[in-house]
């Protein structure tokens, strides 16, 4: 699934790597991604985020990306490469802690590791 780059709008931002996360108060399942765009080379962070809560027809998710700079970009891919599981969202490794951070309401603080 391609997203819409941030940067110049191209519906060309491909995902890069992923690190499943623990869900959240809002959100069942959260997947931290890294991406770059195919058309202007642009890198990007966000997530996939989905719930399950409700009606049993009611699926509801989000899937985001922002710019990343180049530094923010090559700290959380140097993160990202010591983790031994990427898709075990309950992993305690490095990456996963410090990525899995929630705020006092039990909501995930997001992809930025400097908030």
């Amino acid at each position: 699934m391609l997203l819409k780059c941030p940067s110049c709008g191209e519906m060309k931002l491909e995902i890069i790597a992923v690190l499943a996360l623990p869900g959240d108060s809002r959100s069942d399942d959260i997947r931290f991604q890294m991406f770059r765009c195919a058309a202007c080379a642009s890198q990007a962070v966000g997530a996939y985020e989905e719930s399950r809560r409700g009606a049993l027809d009611s699926e509801c998710w989000d899937h985001y990306a922002y710019p990343a700079s180049t530094q923010e970009w090559a700290r959380l891919e140097q993160l990202l490469t010591v983790c031994p599981d990427r898709e075990n969202s309950d992993c305690g490794c490095c990456a996963h802690r410090a990525l899995a951070r929630y705020d006092e309401k039990g909501r995930w603080k997001g992809a930025h590791l400097n908030d």
